[in-house]
């Protein structure tokens, strides 16, 4: 069935068909893959202007429009163009230590000398009459201690790690 209507075309024909035509050679995808960077924040107008803005003196800024899945490469990138101290402050609802994480995979793509740091929250209800658990006072020292030793680029908390 060479020419025909393409819903009569049987399922693994019509693969084979696809499959032909997005076939690109070797030497083109060699050269697509090289040209490919993660700095590809640098050719954005938004970006540019809101380095500049952060450079320019505004202490205090509020993105939008950041899907999740985006945050950590933003704000690592950011971090690493600005030279300055970022805190991130996001919802309670959000896993800190995955943020971290994935924090700092991307930092260490650009500067492995650049922290990332999390504040953690003393405990998740800070309302409740119990003290917190030591682990959580003990993870609180240390983010303080490695703030006067070894100052992060970016500091990432929830409004929980904020109070008291």
């Amino acid at each position: 069935m060479a020419g025909g209507d393409p819903s009569l075309i049987g399922r693994d024909e019509r693969a084979n068909r696809i499959m032909k035509w997005r076939r690109v050679p070797k030497e083109r995808v060699a050269k697509e893959i090289f040209f490919m960077s993660l700095n590809f924040l640098d050719d954005v107008a938004e970006f540019k202007e809101l380095v500049r803005s952060l450079q320019s003196g505004e202490t205090s800024l509020r993105i939008s429009g950041l899907i999740a899945a985006a945050k950590p490469f933003f704000f690592s990138f950011l971090a690493q163009k600005l030279g300055k101290r970022i805190v991130f402050i996001q919802p309670a609802s959000a896993s800190l230590s995955r943020l971290e994480e994935k924090c700092r995979f991307f930092s260490s793509q650009w500067a492995p000398s650049r922290h990332v740091k999390a504040l953690p929250a003393l405990k998740e209800n800070p309302y409740q009459e119990a003290s917190p658990p030591l682990e959580a006072v003990s993870s609180r020292l240390l983010f303080f201690c490695d703030l006067l030793y070894r100052s992060p680029s970016l500091i990432l908390t929830n409004l929980f790690g904020l109070l008291k």
